[in-house]
Parts: C-alpha cells; structure tokens; sequence
C-alpha cells in the first residue's frame, strides 16, 4: 500500500514542488529524496511503488549563488513533534552540496538523492488520511538575507482496500458456523482410505479447536489457545491469555489487521484497520459526501455476514477563511456499532461534535471554523450507508446551538425554538436551505395534520417565539419572501423562492415584544 502525494506553491522567495510515498509499516520506515520537476499544481494522487521524496523549487531571493540549505520542517495535525524518536523526519535540513541546478537557470534548484546517493536524508514514511503543515526556510552564507519561512498544508488520502483469506468460504456459512472443505467423518476413519468422496459444508463454531481435525485442510484446529491440561468445560477452548480472542480461535496479536483473515469468523480484520480506511479532502464551497460501495469478494455470502463487509471512510473538508460549514443528512442508516463521527476541526483529534449511528437521522450540525473532519461507514449492502450534503456559509461568529437553524438539502422539516428553551444567548438562528437541483426552486408551506384535518400553520401572539424573516438566496440582502410583521405576514401561506436558496431567520424579540408569528 503506497501513495505519492504532490503540490506545488510560490513564495517571495522560491516556488517548490514536493512529493512523498507513504509506506506499509511492513516495509522499510526509511525514504530518500530524489528530483522530479515535473509538478506544476497542487494534487494527492496515487502512487508508484518508488519510495522517495521528490522536492524543487525557484529560488527568487536574487542571492541563489549564497544558498548553504534547506530546512524543511513537518507539522502533523497541526503540532510541530521536535525531539519526538519515532518522527524522526519533524526537522530535515538538506545542504546545499546535495541541491542540483535544473538546466541553465541559476536560480532553479533540484534535489537528487536516492538511497544509493552519496548524500541520503532520512525520511520516515507519512500516516495516512492525516493532515500535515510543512514549513520550509532558505539558509544562506550571508546570515543578513532574510528568507521568512512559510507554510502549507495538504492532506495524506488513501484509497482502502480489502482483506485477503486464506481458506476458503469466510461468508458463505449462517452465523455460529464455519464452511469445512472435505469434512472428516469421526465415525468411518478408513472412508478416505478406500476412495469415498469426502462432502462439503457449514459445521457448527463447537468443532473448532475441539482437539479433533474435522476439516481434511484442518483449518479447524488453527490457532488454538494452549494449554497443559486438556480443558474440557461446557467444551469451551483455553481462554487466550497472550493474543486476540475470536470465538473459540486464538491468533497472535501481530496478525490483527494485517490484511489478510486469519479467524474464522473474520473478526480480525475489522472496521478500524487502518490499510482498509478510505480518505480524501474536499476543499469546494459545497459538497456531497455518500457512502461508497464496497466491491463484491469472489465467493458467496450469507445475508448473515453482509454487515461484515463494512469499511471507514474519512472525508476533511476545507472552506475558505471566515466561513463555517453545515451538514445537512439525507439518509442515514448504520448498524449501532458503526458511528458516523463529526469533528469540529481538521483533525481527529479536533472536538467531537457529533457521534451518531442507527436508522434515525441526525440534526443538521455546523462547523466553528473551516474545517470538519466527518468519518462514516460504507457497507456492501447498499440498504446501509450516508448520504450527507454540505455547505460554506459566512461565519457570523455565533456559537452553535443543536436545533438553533440547520441547513437543508432538497426537502425538509424547518422549525424553530421558543426562547426560554435556548440554554445560550444568540440573536437569531438561520435556515439555509437549497434546491436538490441547480435551476430548480423552494417551497416552502405548512406542515398538515391529518388527523385533525387541519393546518399547523397559524399566528400567534407570543413573546417566547421567534419573529420569522424569510430572504431569498442566503443573505439579508436578498428579496424579502415573508415577514412576521406588515402584509407578507397576512398573504399566502404558501412561500415560493425565486432562486434555488432561501435562507429563514428567526430572531427574538425584545423582552415583553409581541408580535405575530409562523409555527
């Protein structure tokens, strides 16, 4: 499993492209750097099997010729791990005699250093689906040229892939069995002497490490607990005291999530692997984010085991400055033990704003800042998943309150808070709400009760309500749709957009303000 991430960018002082191979933790921890020019926008794609560091750049200082080296320093999550052993790559300088000048431009430099190079520089292989900061300075013989260092950040993706198996039919057996290739009959050892063809089947989960090969492969007696004593309570194995227990199996702790199943029931390679992990970065205005489909494996599956066959996935989104970002879920549906986890922040180690699973949907949240960090599952069985849209608005540096405003995608339920429930002062609360399609337009009516047969829709004079302002498009610049004060608020009951967003607000009132308003 390798990727190469690229990017490039300009400064005042050079304009540098980097590219980088993440590795299998299987493979050798150490990377060398070596040239590659070829790079002349920012993207994260995937690798070659090469494992380098590819770094040039433009040295527009005016003083290329004073150039002594490079310092490259490496920000994971946001954190600068100085004197940290096993980042052994948080600070890099790359001297001058290692930098190779590109054609005939002085100022146009090139790093060529592969691990048979005279000149190596270690480098320790980058995490996946993790966001980095690289900070690079120019070091020159004249200490009086100043080279201000800059940033920039991109994000590791990976594309997960799925486990292997080295025995035969995983799935395809009903819980509490597993499939047998040739099944041994206890009651008849010379069959197999005289020729009898041996039947193939689901045996039940008690005849693994039974102490008898009931399998003719004797993938049954695998990886079985030891024990001095033959241990023979309610025929339960030796409890596994120095690896990882499934069911009645007990395999090393070093061949958990190392791509391949080793149990019979699967459980070693699990949703948390971090090989299996699909990541990415959306870095658009808006956005849609569903669960994808996990490939088919070549063997039957028991509808039984399709839960099994589940992945994480992981999607940082990044807005521009001074806008917030809101998620607005279509559909949601995941077993209880899969959680859709919402981070306010760019990290996984940034608050934790939402931690949701099962079949009900969850409230519409938002972002602090401009960034969100949003890890969901996507399952083979296409009944299951996410389906999430989202949108950058301008951060009007308001705290969020959960069910103060939401952003709708398509249809909806738009509702509001009395005041006295808010536990946080806030002005007002926002809903923006956009069309599922591009030229399309809003509704926007009132909810019906059938039972009564009556509307829910009604004025009322109450203090503790929102006074409800209706724009269309998402600013207060817009036309105004509906008010709760003047003649909208005693038209029609039916409200149209004109474009394909409207935003609602509601604010509150002054303390013992009366005025109408829409429920």
């Amino acid at each position: 499993m390798e990727l190469r991430h690229g990017f490039c960018f300009s400064s005042a002082f050079f304009v540098v492209g980097i590219l980088w191979t993440a590795q299998a933790e299987n493979q050798p921890a150490s990377n060398f750097v070596c040239l590659d020019i070829s790079k002349s926008e920012a993207e994260l794609r995937k690798a070659s099997s090469e494992t380098s560091i590819i770094l040039n750049w433009t040295d527009s200082s005016g003083h290329s010729s004073e150039l002594t080296a490079v310092n490259l320093q490496i920000f994971p999550d946001g954190e600068l791990l100085l004197g940290v052993p096993e980042r052994e790559n948080s600070f890099i300088k790359i001297p001058h005699h290692c930098l190779k000048r590109q054609s005939d431009e002085a100022n146009l430099f090139s790093i060529n250093l592969p691990a048979c190079h005279t000149c190596p520089v270690k480098w320790k292989s980058l995490d996946a689906c993790r966001k980095y900061t690289f900070e690079i300075k120019s070091e020159y013989s004249n200490a009086s040229i100043g080279a201000e260092p800059f940033k920039l950040e991109t994000f590791t993706s990976q594309r997960g892939i799925s486990p292997k198996t080295s025995f035969e039919g995983l799935w395809r057996c009903p819980s509490q069995k597993f499939f047998c290739r040739g099944i041994i009959d206890q009651f008849d050892p010379y069959a197999s002497a005289f020729g009898a063809t041996k039947t193939s089947g689901c045996l039940d989960n008690d005849k693994i490490c039974n102490r008898e090969k009931d399998c003719e492969s004797g993938v049954d007696e695998l990886h079985c607990a030891k024990s001095r004593q033959f241990w023979f309570i309610g025929n339960q194995p030796p409890p596994c005291n120095d690896g990882f227990q499934c069911g009645r199996q007990c395999i090393p702790n070093e061949l958990v999530c190392d791509g391949k199943y080793d149990c019979l029931d699967g459980s070693d390679e699990h949703y948390d692997c971090e090989y299996s992990v699909s990541c990415n970065q959306l870095t658009t205005s808006f956005g849609h984010i569903v669960s994808a489909p996990i490939t088919k494996p070549d063997e039957d599956i028991h509808k039984n085991n399709l839960m099994h066959l589940v992945q994480k996935s992981i999607i940082a989104i990044t807005v521009q400055a001074n806008h917030t970002i809101w998620l607005a879920f279509n559909k949601f549906r995941t077993k209880e033990k899969h959680f859709l986890k919402v981070y306010d922040g760019p990290y996984s180690t940034s608050p934790l704003l939402l931690s949701h699973s099962g079949s009900t949907k969850p409230i519409s949240v938002r972002s602090s800042l401009n960034n969100l960090y949003v890890e969901f599952p996507s399952y083979y069985d296409q009944s299951y998943g996410v389906d999430i849209f989202y949108a950058s608005v301008f951060d009007k540096e308001q705290p969020f309150i959960p069910g103060c405003g939401g952003y709708i995608h398509g249809d909806g339920i738009i509702s509001s808070w009395s005041y006295s429930s808010l536990t946080s002062p806030i002005s007002d609360c926002i809903w923006f709400v956009q069309a599922a399609q591009h030229d399309g337009i809003i509704v926007l009516k009132e909810k019906f009760d059938s039972k009564r047969n009556t509307s829910t829709y009604k004025f009322a004079t109450l203090a503790n309500n929102p006074i409800m302002t209706v724009y269309d498009g998402w600013n207060t610049s817009g036309r105004v749709l509906w008010d709760d004060k003047g003649l909208l608020a005693r038209s029609s009951r039916v409200i149209y957009s004109i474009s394909p967003k409207m935003m609602i607000r509601m604010n509150w009132p002054e303390q013992g303000e009366h005025r109408n308003t829409f429920n």
